[in-house]
């Protein structure tokens, strides 16, 4: 421990002798002490200086120790000085008051020299920890407060997007009615300034050296990128809602679509050792429809089939075609769709689409979106062996 010397006591007893037995005792362990002979004159102490422990007898004439206590714990500079008990009383009712009063610790007359010593040593110890804890804290405070500092121009502009999105997520939810004219103000008012929040996050990245501040900005880049992206579903979605989508049929070659796919989905998720299992495409074998809708279709199935099936997804993807009907099923080793999914049709931004999204995006209410504006049926269930499946048909669809 730290030089006694370091650490002022005030010793608070109406009998003279206790004061001096007392004073000599810490004195011997180099404490500094001064003494008071009532409650109020403790207190004139207490106004004078600010100490680091406080002995206090309890029964004193006019003002009780117990009182003492009470208006000390009152003064801010006090919060966390140990005030310890030395009395002459043994009875559970003064023990039980004197920490009900917020007093640390309660000894009892006569003492152990020893005991006392120690308690004091302990009392001292936790104060000078808390108070280096206290220390630590602002320590790191400041240290994080610096790098905020450093972010607060960029990070602004994000937290501007990001309550716009917050509060998009929130009208959605509440108002069913105004979703279309709510998604046509989020395409057009996110987009533009996350443009230019995506270049700046791109320079930064080249510019920055410091670790912690690049791994900052890599958290940033990933929340910026969905957030574009939400944005681009947005106006999908709007455009569909509104019937403004402008429908391009042309053909599609199946077998060339799908594995554009899989070659996107295996660079995306590299980590992962996927299997994609096709069944009924031929070679050369197109159908009529909108490229860009059909893509958008296959494409998010197939992933979120990939995200929910562990690191060794395997994906069997299979289409029939009967005269002019026309079906996709993908089936997945995965997770399966919970139950409370399974029992209602996608809804927009359903937290219980974990399936699809973890962070509830849009995928599979668009999907179903897009299959419903191309005149098809979109269903989805998990199989009795595991995993999960779902289905595209077309009854009405030209292909050659």
């Amino acid at each position: 421990m730290d030089d006694g010397f370091f650490y002022n006591i005030l010793i608070v007893d109406d009998n003279l002798k206790n004061v001096q037995v007392l004073g000599s005792l810490l004195e011997r362990e180099r404490y500094h002490t001064e003494f008071a002979l009532s409650g109020q004159d403790a207190l004139n102490w207490i106004e004078e200086r600010v100490f680091d422990l406080v002995l206090l007898d309890i029964m004193m004439p006019g003002m009780d120790g117990f009182e003492v206590c009470s208006i000390i714990r009152e003064n801010r500079k006090y919060d966390d000085v140990p005030i310890l008990f030395v009395s002459a009383k043994k009875d559970t009712y003064s023990t039980l008051k004197a920490f009900g009063v917020k007093a640390q610790d309660y000894i009892t007359k006569p003492f152990n020299h020893d005991e006392l010593i120690a308690r004091i040593k302990t009392q001292l110890e936790l104060k000078s920890n808390k108070a280096k804890l206290k220390t630590i804290n602002f320590q790191l405070e400041e240290k994080v407060k610096e790098r905020t500092e450093e972010l607060d121009d960029l990070l602004e502009k994000y937290r501007t997007a990001n309550k716009m999105l917050e509060k998009a997520n929130m009208d959605l939810k509440q108002l069913d009615d105004a979703k279309n004219n709510f998604l046509q103000l989020i395409s057009h008012e996110i987009r533009t300034p996350l443009n230019g929040i995506v270049g700046s996050v791109e320079i930064l990245k080249g510019l920055v050296q410091d670790e912690d501040l690049l791994l900052s900005i890599n958290v940033l880049d990933i929340s910026v990128k969905r957030l574009h992206q939400f944005s681009l579903d947005a106006i999908l979605l709007t455009s569909l809602n509104l019937n403004k989508y402008k429908t391009v049929y042309s053909e599609v070659d199946l077998l060339n679509s799908i594995e554009d796919v899989i070659q996107g989905v295996k660079k995306r998720f590299y980590l992962k050792n996927i299997e994609i299992n096709l069944e009924g495409f031929i070679y050369g074998q197109k159908i009529y429809s909108d490229k860009k809708l059909f893509y958008e279709v296959l494409s998010r199935l197939i992933e979120n089939a990939v995200v929910f099936s562990g690191d060794n997804p395997i994906i069997q993807v299979s289409i029939k075609m009967i005269a002019n009907e026309f079906s996709l099923n993908i089936i997945d080793n995965g997770i399966g769709f919970p139950e409370e999914m399974l029992e209602n049709k996608p809804s927009l931004l359903s937290p219980s689409e974990s399936h699809v999204d973890q962070n509830i995006g849009l995928d599979l209410f668009l999907v179903n979106k897009i299959v419903e504006y191309l005149e098809g049926k979109f269903s989805y269930g998990n199989l009795k062996t595991g995993g999960a499946y779902v289905n595209v048909n077309f009854d009405n669809i030209v292909f050659e």
